[in-house]
């Protein structure tokens, strides 16, 4: 029991922990994308890029690159 009372909590953890971001700056929500900070920095998925192009076609454009 004491166990599985451990590996819940360890999940639930896991779940709710939330880690600092690369790019937390001041004010950095409203700042237009950078493609060095959204995109090298971190990981780049549509999202880190969408910021960047702020448009469909050119973030689409990117990523297959």
């Amino acid at each position: 029991v004491g166990r599985l009372i451990y590996d819940t909590i360890k999940i639930i953890h896991n779940v709710l922990v939330r880690y600092k971001r690369h790019n937390s700056g001041f004010l950095e929500e409203i700042r237009q994308g950078n493609l060095e900070r959204e995109c090298i920095e971190e990981v780049c998925d549509y999202e880190e890029a969408r910021e960047v192009f702020e448009d469909d076609k050119k973030t689409v454009r990117c990523l297959k690159t």
